[in-house]
């Protein structure tokens, strides 16, 4: 996280870029993680749900 900075979009130089991606597009983010669910799965178990992994490693 500290490799992110606060853009003044109005004196941005591509500020036309930016709005055309954020208001005219729609355009969005996504992000993977490596989540330990190792916890998750016992206590699942424990109280009779079902989970599936899946690696994709």
């Amino acid at each position: 996280m500290d490799n992110y900075r606060i853009i003044d979009t109005e004196r941005y130089y591509r500020r036309g870029v930016y709005r055309h991606f954020t208001e005219d597009c729609m355009c969005s983010t996504s992000m993977t993680a490596r989540v330990d669910v190792t916890e998750l799965a016992r206590r699942s178990k424990e109280a009779g749900i079902v989970v599936r992994e899946n690696h994709t490693e």
